[in-house]
């Protein structure tokens, strides 16, 4: 029973630990619901129950309750998939505890072998297709053979108790088979909405053009870096020289090259947790983490070699050669905040253009 219980969860709930936790509050509410039922079923047996049969029905209804307790306990600690197996099992224990002790009294109640389907129902509700259909045939043979070996049997309409739970299990594999079937449709929503999340927000913090980050990560990179003194970063601003010029005498689409070829060198000069981001029209900006003054001049000097590798990207006589000026700023000798950081990156640029372009200066 426990591997087939176990078989069950696996196979009808493949899905995160977020989605069992969101089912904790049914588990709950339906041990709430049972705990009432035998709380008003306690008081029945010790009112109503014969006097030859109360011990029993009353030491089963409190068992019941103690069972049901516990898996509640389990619950709610976080234990789902134990509470689970622990309260389906003493819904099928009770009713076939009854229905055992009845037979054995030769009293020809039928009445404990109606109750079976109530565990099937529920179990429908958690279990997958394949273990309904076994549990609800265990159920049937085990029904039949009471029947049969009950000495009471003539007092027994059995064809109409077979076909009853036979009818009545069929009714919880189907319930079973579309739960499961919506559920996966649910599941498979709900991983395709988080797909398309996380799709719109890889295109909401990139640049189409540079492929990229764009301003918008970087203003959430630098204001989350900046609340961390004890991690040095530097910036570095770099602007490509006579962009401008470049689209009027070569062309948009040279300029657009020369965009998406800085990116990529940019971007192959960088380390794992380095970011490059494009700052703006021919600007981007390089965030390097716990980088020196020194370190941040190296890859400075790389950068602007790398870009002036790019030549010509024309054959006008006009073109000049592509090269790039960058400012150098240091968190948090230049700046604590966000601000005032890209303001020293800023003035240190404006430097380097002011000393004729393709140099470096740092604030």
């Amino acid at each position: 029973m426990h591997r087939l219980l176990t078989t069950g969860l696996k196979k009808h709930y493949q899905d995160s630990k977020a989605d069992f936790q969101a089912k904790v509050p049914l588990l709950y509410y339906l041990h709430v619901s049972l705990l009432v039922f035998l709380s008003i079923t306690v008081v029945l047996v010790i009112f109503l129950t014969p006097q030859g049969c109360r011990l029993f029905y009353l030491l089963l209804v409190l068992f019941s309750l103690v069972i049901i307790l516990v898996a509640n306990g389990l619950n709610l600690s976080g234990r789902y998939d134990s509470a689970l197996k622990c309260t389906i099992i003493i819904m099928f224990f009770s009713p076939w505890a009854s229905i055992l002790y009845e037979s054995f009294r030769g009293s020809g109640d039928s009445m404990p072998i109606l109750f079976v389907v109530i565990p099937i129902q529920i179990a429908a509700l958690y279990l997958a297709t394949k273990s309904m259909l076994w549990i609800s045939g265990v159920q049937i043979a085990a029904v039949i053979a009471n029947i049969i070996l009950n000495q009471s049997k003539e007092n027994y309409n059995w064809i109409s108790i077979v076909c009853y739970v036979f009818i009545a299990s069929l009714l919880g594999s189907v319930t079973s088979y579309m739960i499961r079937t919506q559920y996966n449709k649910l599941l498979a929503s709900k991983n395709e909405l988080a797909l398309n999340q996380e799709k719109l927000r890889d295109i909401s913090i990139h640049d189409a053009l540079s492929g990229v980050y764009n301003r918008r990560y970087m203003d959430e990179i630098l204001d989350m870096l900046t609340r961390t003194p004890e991690h040095p970063f530097a910036v570095l601003m770099i602007d490509i020289d006579h962009f401008k010029n470049i689209n009027d005498i070569c062309g948009h689409s040279k300029g657009d090259f020369i965009i998406q070829n800085v990116a990529a060198i940019l971007t192959s000069l960088t380390r794992k947790n380095d970011i490059v981001c494009r700052y703006g029209g021919d600007e981007f900006l390089l965030i390097l983490s716990e980088c020196t003054y020194d370190n941040a001049l190296h890859k400075a000097e790389d950068v602007k070699q790398a870009v002036g590798g790019i030549g010509c990207t024309c054959d006008n006589p006009n073109a000049t050669e592509v090269t790039a000026s960058i400012g150098i700023a240091l968190y948090p000798e230049n700046g604590t905040s966000k601000d005032a950081l890209l303001h020293a990156a800023d003035i240190a640029l404006y430097h380097a253009k002011e000393a004729g372009r393709n140099r470096i200066r740092a604030n």
